[in-house]
């Protein structure tokens, strides 16, 4: 019992040492020729070094919507660790003008998610091999609404600061299960993925312009004067028995 208490008390020593030596040099602020050196020793704070505690890089996940974002988390720490007594007044000084003189915040990272031709694609097509050489039941599913949405979440969830955009034939061409309802359905799917920016395509064009702006605008489709049977059928709309066009898309 004595030995292994031995052996636990040095592999805690040497981890404590190690993860001391690990935290060195100075604390800094960018990244690459905009990188910012302050004199504030890196120094470990509850098992991590300063440095890893402040996200001011990519590779970190750093997305700030401003400098003063930044600034004032920067700030926020420096109190937190001179009220630890780790470092002095002195040193937040330093570390604040450290932070406003960085480019972190002045710049911005978004994430563009484009996609195109999915001609109201609602329903997985099938399966899909690189080639006829891969035995079908290697060959997963492919494409459909909803993979569409949980890819682009996904996509999304990874930076804050995003767009959707569009670049066409998002509609015609489709399956049945988009066609026979004008397509409102893929209009109203593609409003709960998140598009933000469209552009139009030669098949958006399928059924004429006037069309194509009663798919923007909304409203349910008539033939003189008529509503038609198979429109304002979806249920992806504010209500049922409406249909809202594409929403928040420019």
């Amino acid at each position: 019992m004595l030995r292994v208490f031995k052996l636990a008390a040095v592999c805690c020593l040497f981890t404590a040492a190690y993860a001391q030596a690990a935290c060195t040099g100075s604390v800094t602020f960018g990244e690459g020729t905009a990188l910012v050196t302050t004199s504030v020793p890196n120094k470990e704070f509850r098992g991590k070094c300063l440095n890893q505690l402040i996200v001011d890089t990519v590779a970190e996940g750093s997305a700030w919507d401003s400098e003063a974002a930044f600034v004032l988390d920067v700030a926020g720490r420096a109190l937190q660790w001179a009220h630890e007594r780790l470092i002095s007044l002195n040193q937040v000084g330093d570390l604040l003008r450290g932070a406003v003189k960085s480019e972190v915040g002045k710049t911005i990272t978004v994430r563009v998610i484009g996609f195109n031709d999915f001609h109201g694609n609602l329903q997985t097509p099938g399966t899909f091999g690189v080639n006829l050489n891969v035995p079908p039941a290697n060959r997963p599913l492919v494409g459909g609404g909803e993979f569409v949405a949980a890819h682009v979440a996904k996509l999304k969830g990874q930076n804050p600061l995003n767009v959707v955009v569009g670049a066409g034939d998002f509609i015609g061409a489709s399956p049945l299960v988009s066609a026979l309802f004008f397509d409102e359905p893929t209009v109203e799917a593609l409003n709960h993925v998140g598009v933000d920016f469209n552009a139009v395509g030669n098949h958006e064009f399928d059924k004429g312009s006037a069309e194509l702006k009663r798919l923007q605008h909304g409203g349910c489709k008539t033939s003189n004067g008529v509503p038609d049977a198979n429109s304002c059928k979806g249920i992806g709309s504010h209500q049922p028995g409406h249909f809202d066009g594409i929403l928040n898309t420019r």
